[in-house]
């Protein structure tokens, strides 16, 4: 009979995530493309508040729990939703999360 080990603990998951976040608040302007920008706020009850801007417009925020990101864009198609009208969803990354903020605004 084969025996399997699992007991490999040389990859740390949520260490390599907040050493990824570490580098992350450390580019502090980062573009996106072209007229997107990123910038995070002071940590509150979820951490480190990111912002993901368009010009001068907030177009959605993301933060990270866990092991996840959750993104809630603030536009549909180019148009700003009611608060009540969340499309606020959960990723893998923070470049998934940020990716489904400018989709959501540019409506694609």
């Amino acid at each position: 009979m084969l025996k399997t080990s699992i007991t490999d603990t040389s990859f740390n998951p949520i260490e390599f995530e907040t050493e990824r976040e570490a580098i992350f608040n450390r580019t502090e302007n980062s573009v996106i493309e072209s007229d997107f920008e990123l910038d995070g706020s002071d940590k509150d009850c979820f951490g480190t508040l990111y912002r993901v801007w368009k010009d001068a417009n907030l177009i959605g925020t993301f933060y990270r729990r866990g092991q996840k990101w959750f993104a809630a864009p603030f536009y549909a198609n180019g148009k700003c939703l009611k608060l009540a009208d969340s499309l606020k969803q959960s990723f893998r990354s923070n470049e998934s999360a940020i990716n489904y903020i400018i989709r959501c605004y540019q409506g694609s």
